[in-house]
């Protein structure tokens, strides 16, 4: 029961990065609202017997930091890295098909002429960009990470955990 657990979150998390990679939506953000790798984060994910680390940009588990991944005890390692990779099939212009893919993982990753790691990054203002104070990702168990307004929800949302299932509910430990 705990692994479905597991899969529906690591499902929902692919889903969202998806949903805000679409490309369109990219050329009609302002720049100061794109995703960029000075907003990364990292998190620790520890309730339900699982413990884990994470990243804003897609990566769970971050070998060899521990408790990279493990279940049920932190002492136990069992996981490397899992990531986000989304490829499609397109025909180039000579008309042969060609398979591009984006991931943002620590191998096999292009990089721009300057070096940059091409791939996906995270957004501001999703999470409380006070390096001062903070250097996690938004969670719901610290209110301290969360940005002081939702981006997508009214101001009276303020205060309030930004949930799957509504406005300050939790249903996860």
């Amino acid at each position: 029961m705990r692994n479905i657990s597991i899969s529906k979150l690591i499902i929902a998390l692919l889903v969202l990065l998806v949903a805000g990679s679409d490309s369109n939506l990219l050329a009609q953000t302002p720049i100061e609202f794109r995703g960029n790798r000075q907003y990364r984060r990292r998190g620790l994910m520890n309730g339900n017997l699982v413990h884990t680390l994470f990243w804003n940009y897609g990566e769970i588990g971050d070998y060899p930091h521990e408790p990279s991944g493990s279940w049920p005890t932190p002492e136990a390692h069992y996981l490397d890295d899992i990531t986000l990779i989304v490829s499609v099939e397109v025909e180039n212009r000579d008309g042969v098909l060609i398979h591009p893919m984006e991931t943002q993982y620590r191998e096999f990753v292009d990089t721009s002429p300057e070096g940059v790691p091409w791939g996906f990054e995270p957004r501001p203002y999703w999470f409380n960009m006070d390096a001062r104070e903070n250097q996690s990702p938004a969670m719901s168990n610290d209110p301290i990470t969360w940005p002081e307004n939702w981006l997508d929800k009214p101001s009276d949302w303020s205060g309030y955990w930004n949930g799957y299932f509504g406005k300050g509910i939790f249903n996860a430990q």
